[in-house]
């Protein structure tokens, strides 16, 4: 019982950690269009986007856990084709984050947008946290089956 506990731990490390990679490097591509990037200090420069990435993984894991959940199935990456699934991922996903920036930006005001940022009309959110959870769910979802070590035949 000990042992499953660990491998379903260690799991769910390797999850959070691929999550947490991609949205880091894809929040300090897109820093530049919010005004924290303005602070007074490289430090925080860097800080807000990495700390931006750690709220990231609260889309991230739920959405994985509501598709394991469906799956009736933590493991459910491993399996060898899982497109719904990726589908499923991301529509929760942006479905959280656009909520969220909603919330965030203009209930709120936590962050705001400098003006060029593409802004996605009828939501009145900014286009790249949007096009984020369409470029980052698929792309670690990815990275996760292939450090699960799934091979061809499986």
């Amino acid at each position: 019982m000990l042992k499953k506990v660990e491998n379903i731990f260690a799991f769910e490390i390797k999850i959070a950690v691929a999550g947490y990679v991609l949205s880091a490097l894809y929040e300090l591509a897109h820093a530049p269009l919010f005004v924290f990037v303005d602070a007074p200090t490289v430090w925080h420069k860097i800080y807000y986007p990495l700390h931006c990435a750690l709220g990231d993984l609260n889309p991230f894991m739920i959405s994985y856990h509501v598709v394991a959940f469906w799956n009736r199935d933590l493991f459910w990456i491993k399996k060898r084709y899982f497109w719904a699934e990726i589908v499923v991922f991301t529509a929760i996903a942006v479905t959280y984050t656009v909520l969220a920036e909603i919330i965030y930006v203009q209930v709120k005001s936590a962050w705001s947008y400098k003006e060029i940022m593409p802004m996605v009309p009828v939501l009145g959110v900014g286009l790249t946290p949007f096009i984020q959870w369409m470029v980052v769910a698929p792309a670690a979802l990815y990275f996760i089956h292939r450090l699960a070590g799934i091979k061809a035949n499986e």
